[in-house]
């Protein structure tokens, strides 16, 4: 059964807005009974007009004076209501004569009594017309209802502590509503202007002491009711006089104010599309124009623009658009020329129309306004654009009138592209640059003080070197076993296939065309297949070949195959389809060999980075990896890199064991992924021990961290030269498949070692056999050893 003292609930519709009807008729059925009592009076009115007597002489504004008094009698003594005595002629003439400011054609107000709700005692002719009509929406925040008794107190309150406690407090001064067309969606904007000049407060019990704790208590509190209804009692106080309202129409400030905050991003982040729409609704709003469209057209290209669908047709017609910029009879060009606004009143009686603006002028656009919007270095970035279906709705007016609308505009598209090319610039950081989240923090220091320099201290200033020193590196890669033999042969078993079947290709086409030249080709193709044959290719093997079949023996084929119906059409067909649409040759072998180092790089790489980002948990480190015919790192770790917190010996023992699990299971990662691999590959694993601790610095101008010092740069020649390495005395490489060489410097790094392998030879990862090895002197380079284990 439903609760007969429950208060009805009134649900706005979309974005808040109910019919304005139905808003009334909910105010006036729920208008709460006021807890404070209230007369409507005239007599302060009365008393200020008496004060001014004797200055206004024979004015007939006596008269007023003495009809007021009339009126007040009648009100005061009258048993009736309202409704019966405001057809009283005296009271009648208490309004004519009392407000005449409210009727001037258009102005909105309203008399009532103090805290009478929404009971008007006198409404003007604009505003009852404009809160009858039911073409109108207003806008509804349920919580604004709920508060309304709310606001009375705290209205009689603060009455209250101006009056009796030597307060000036002013509340609800922004109070307003908004009403929306419900066919056009044009908003209005209004807000109230409430003059209590002629409202008084009287005390009917003795005034109740408030100390300054107290009062400020209340101020703290404005929306504790009942702490207000507590110290200012309502049974203590009577509110004599009437109240004005007036309603201003405020929607081109609104407006504007709201451009402002939309400039600003105020807010966070938004969505364009929502933008772009909500837009337009200002604009028609502003402008009083229901049937306006709105746009802002980029004029310059950019990687993102097209997915902007910002101008007046909603797409980027990239083409259309640079043909009407650069046309200097089109309304475009000429904007772009002039960077100077332009109105075209009728586009059907324009001559010369662009391709772009007869297009606008199928999508029902007549009139059309384009405004320049500027950088900050007044470069042209966009145009503002604005149509109507009928002719003449613009004019030099309209101009005037959106100044500061199309400045406010151009502020926020420059805000929008400034902050889309940030964003671009960071991910490009993010992505293609070295520097590492774990070092950040360093650049940023760096940046903060140059920043503070040049900004703050007008210093000239560069930054920093950027420069860790006393970091022990750990360095490895996975190197793909015989990458240079295999793509050579995948290289020479694409151009032997293609060579053949253009060998045969010619020799059918001569058959059917009296053509020589085709007996020129296929004695080279036959020399070039059997130089292949004979020996391995050579880099300039494959350039003479490739040159000779895309740039002269393809294109003689495709226009003979157009002019001689009679070659064999089935036979060009297949071997043209069996191309590679960009290399114009054969590319199976090669593909093949290319997509299986793609797919292991990718599994390595993926691999290896998020191990390598469970170890940033432990320790925050240096990490940087390569990618080429497998993965190569370096890793980097030492007090010098943390931001906070202290660097321990066990740090760079653990790390090394980690290094060694993590290269036993990129081997076996390698021996799973061959299976699904187009051309099966394998890896062979290294490790280089580098026992000293080194300095590496942030390179400005290459933009990335290299070894620094001289005797550091002996790490580097070393970590390069030791993957092509060879075992002392023997033809053996020292990098083999399925194993993984340590290469180390000083003997207690290879006892150190020995305790890592021990371990993992007990855990699985390794088998028992440990070789000791020698290496080949290499230039520059001799005396290095090396550990060899296989993983299982």
């Amino acid at each position: 059964m439903a609760n007969p003292s429950a208060k009805p609930i009134l649900i706005p519709m979309e974005e808040g807005f109910v019919p304005l009807s139905v808003f009334q008729d909910f105010v006036r059925d729920n208008d709460p009974q006021s807890v404070y009592a209230s007369v409507f009076s005239v007599r302060k009115l009365i008393e200020e007009l008496e004060g001014k007597r004797n200055a206004l002489r024979d004015s007939p504004l006596l008269k007023t004076i003495e009809d007021l008094k009339k009126a007040e009698a009648k009100i005061q003594a009258s048993p009736h209501g309202w409704e019966e005595l405001q057809r009283d002629p005296d009271v009648e003439n208490l309004m004519l004569h009392t407000f005449p400011s409210f009727f001037f054609r258009g102005k909105m107000g309203f008399i009532k009594g103090p805290f009478e709700g929404h009971a008007f005692r006198f409404r003007t002719d604009a505003l009852l017309e404009q809160m009858t009509n039911d073409r109108w929406e207003i806008r509804v925040d349920p919580r604004s209802l709920i508060s309304n008794d709310l606001k009375e107190t705290l209205m009689a309150g603060t009455s209250v502590l101006n009056t009796f406690y030597r307060q000036n407090v002013e509340i609800f001064s922004n109070q307003g509503m908004v009403l929306r067309d419900r066919k056009t969606r044009v908003e209005k904007h209004f807000k109230f202007d409430v003059q209590l000049d002629y409202m008084e407060v009287k005390p009917i019990k003795p005034l109740k002491k408030l100390s300054q704790q107290q009062i400020h208590r209340l101020l703290n509190n404005l929306d504790d009711k009942e702490l207000w209804l507590e110290l200012i009692p309502p049974e203590n106080f009577i509110f004599e006089g009437f109240v004005i309202g007036v309603l201003a129409d405020v929607t081109k400030v609104e407006i504007l104010s709201t451009l402002k905050a939309m400039a600003a991003n105020e807010g966070g982040k938004s969505d364009h599309e929502s933008d772009l729409a909500y837009l337009e609704t200002l604009t028609r709003t502003f402008l009083d124009l229901p049937e306006l469209t709105f746009g802002v057209l980029q004029t310059a290209r950019r990687p993102y623009v097209d997915n902007l669908t910002w101008s007046l047709l909603r797409t980027y017609d990239a083409v259309a658009i640079q043909a009407a910029l650069g046309d200097p009879k089109s309304a475009y060009g000429q904007v772009a020329r002039y960077q100077k606004a332009i109105i075209i009143d009728d586009l059907r009686k324009r001559p010369n129309l662009s391709d772009l603006e007869t297009n606008i002028l199928d999508h029902n656009v007549r009139s059309l306004l384009l405004a320049p919007l500027l950088s900050e270095e007044g470069k042209l970035v966009s145009i503002l654009e604005l149509g109507a279906p009928h002719p003449y709705a613009f004019s030099q007016l309209t101009l005037r009138q959106l100044d500061e609308f199309i400045s406010l505009i151009q502020m926020g598209t420059n805000k929008f592209l400034s902050e889309m090319e940030n964003s671009i610039s960071l991910t490009m950081q993010q992505e293609f640059t070295s520097i590492h989240p774990s070092v950040e923090w360093k650049f940023r220091q760096v940046a903060s003080k140059c920043y503070w320099e040049r900004t703050i201290d007008r210093q000239t200033s560069i930054p920093d070197e950027i420069v860790f020193k006393d970091v022990y590196p750990l360095y490895g890669q996975a190197d793909i076993v015989g990458s240079s033999k295999q793509r050579n042969s995948s290289i020479q078993a694409d151009l032997l296939d293609n060579l053949d079947q253009l060998h045969q290709l010619l020799l059918s086409c001569r058959e059917a065309v009296h053509f020589h030249l085709l007996d020129i080709y296929a004695e080279r193709v036959k020399a070039q297949y059997d130089k292949l044959v004979s020996g391995s290719i050579a880099s300039s093997d494959e350039s003479i070949i490739v040159d000779l079949l895309t740039k002269q023996i393809h294109p003689l084929l495709r226009d003979l195959r157009k002019r001689f119906p009679d070659l064999p059409q089935e036979a060009l067909n297949a071997y043209f389809d069996a191309l590679d649409p960009d290399l114009d040759i054969i590319y199976r072998s090669r593909k093949a060999y290319e997509d299986s180092v793609t797919q292991l790089n990718h599994a390595i790489s993926n691999f290896l980075l998020q191990e390598e980002d469970k170890m940033q948990a432990i320790l925050p480190h240096y990490f940087e990896k390569f990618q080429t015919d497998g993965v190569e790192y370096n890793l980097y770790l030492g007090q010098s890199l943390l931001e906070e917190g202290e660097f321990n010996d066990f740090y760079l023992r653990d790390f090394r064991l980690w290094q060694l699990i993590l290269m036993c299971e990129i081997t076996r990662l390698v021996q799973r992924e061959a299976v699904s691999m187009p051309v099966p590959l394998s890896t062979a694993q290294l490790i280089f021990v580098f026992n000293s601790s080194l300095s590496i610095r942030f390179e400005m101008d290459e933009k990335q961290f290299d070894v620094d010092g001289a005797y550091n740069i002996r790490y580097e020649i070393i970590k390069k030269r030791i993957d092509k390495a060879y075992i002392k005395g023997t033809d053996e490489r020292l990098t083999q498949a399925g194993k993984i060489a340590i290469v180390w410097l000083q003997d207690k790094d290879r006892q150190e070692y020995q305790e890592y392998l021990d371990h993992l030879a007990l855990k699985g990862y390794i088998s028992q056999e440990i070789e000791d090895l020698e290496l080949e002197k290499m230039q520059g380079v001799e005396g290095l050893k090396a550990i060899r284990v296989t993983v299982i």
